[in-house]
């Protein structure tokens, strides 16, 4: 069996270390809350309780998929299992709107009907070590998302961050309440609720788009045809498609070399172009195709506009 790669070690490393910390935060945090819930009556802290439940699943989630995408491709999966990152990214988004409609319902009936609350001070405390614990867990994610770039931990991360927000506003409403503004209570748990659904919509939103095989970004695209075009031999590249899978990004491209080059030529000048993407992207598995310059014009009608790429040799 073919080894690890040192970058798909560290990768690896990275995934577990943060999928372990998320669970663990999780789950103390949940643990905290719902004793403080029960302490306070607060549905702002409710609001606080019900995102770290789903946290809790999310990471869970998460824990799961990320060890699922270490498996190596395999006779059904020839191109590996880095898609079970994308669809925990998309279990999570769900999971995360379910909350948030929930909460506008709890919210909005608080809001109407204010209801007195109890220990405010243990409820204050509570909110105030969550929302440090949080961000000590986002300082540690976004390494591991710098490191790896991992849908599923940018997942983690994304809805971490709307805990930042809920916890310090559960903290402001159980403060208004100790002063008798209790229709505060109601009214932050509102804003987490709509702010709990604007996360789930881009959580989804970047799970789909690597689920549906979305290009890169336009400047890694011009970066791949700047380096290729500066192949010596490459007279022109067209019809890049890329995509992303887990750690591996997968790049097609097809290569303009003149006629007269012989097969074992175009074969080495291939070899050149594809090292020169891997430079760049180091976690990119490479085709490339290469074309005898008299046949691209012919080739490029079929080709659609987005993949047309760039004529001409490289820059000086």
């Amino acid at each position: 069996m073919e080894q690890p790669k040192p970058m798909e070690r560290t990768r690896e490393r990275w995934l577990r270390q943060a999928t372990w910390a998320s669970l663990g935060t999780a789950i103390g945090l949940l643990v905290v809350k719902a004793a403080a819930y029960f302490a306070t009556n607060s549905v702002a802290v409710l609001a606080s309780l019900a995102d770290s439940l789903l946290d809790a699943m999310a990471s869970a989630a998460n824990f799961w998929a990320v060890r699922v995408s270490f498996r190596p491709a395999d006779d059904i999966h020839s191109f590996g299992h880095g898609k079970v990152e994308a669809l925990a990214g998309l279990g999570q988004s769900l999971l995360v709107a379910g909350s948030g409609l929930w909460l506008l319902y709890e919210s909005s009936a608080r809001f109407i009907l204010p209801k007195p609350m109890a220990q405010l001070g243990w409820g204050m405390l509570v909110m105030g070590i969550a929302v440090v614990a949080t961000l000590v867990l986002l300082v540690f994610l976004d390494k591991a998302i710098a490191a790896t770039g991992s849908a599923a931990i940018k997942a983690d991360a994304l809805h971490y961050r709307t805990d930042i927000l809920s916890n310090f506003a559960a903290f402001v409403a159980l403060a208004l309440g100790y002063w008798g503004v209790l229709w505060a209570d109601g009214l932050l748990g509102l804003a987490i609720a709509v702010f709990v659904l604007k996360s789930a919509l881009a959580i989804a939103r970047e799970s789909i788009g690597l689920l549906m095989d979305a290009q890169l970004s336009s400047e890694l695209q011009a970066k791949i045809f700047q380096v290729v075009r500066e192949v010596p031999g490459v007279l022109g590249a067209h019809d890049l498609r890329t995509r992303r899978s887990g750690a591996t990004v997968f790049v097609q491209l097809h290569v303009e070399a003149p006629d007269e080059l012989s097969l074992l030529e175009a074969h080495a000048l291939a070899d050149k172009a594809e090292e020169a993407i891997v430079h760049i992207l180091p976690e990119a598995e490479v085709l490339i195709h290469v074309d005898p310059s008299s046949v691209v014009l012919h080739e490029l009608k079929h080709v659609p506009n987005f993949a047309q790429g760039s004529r001409g040799p490289g820059a000086s």
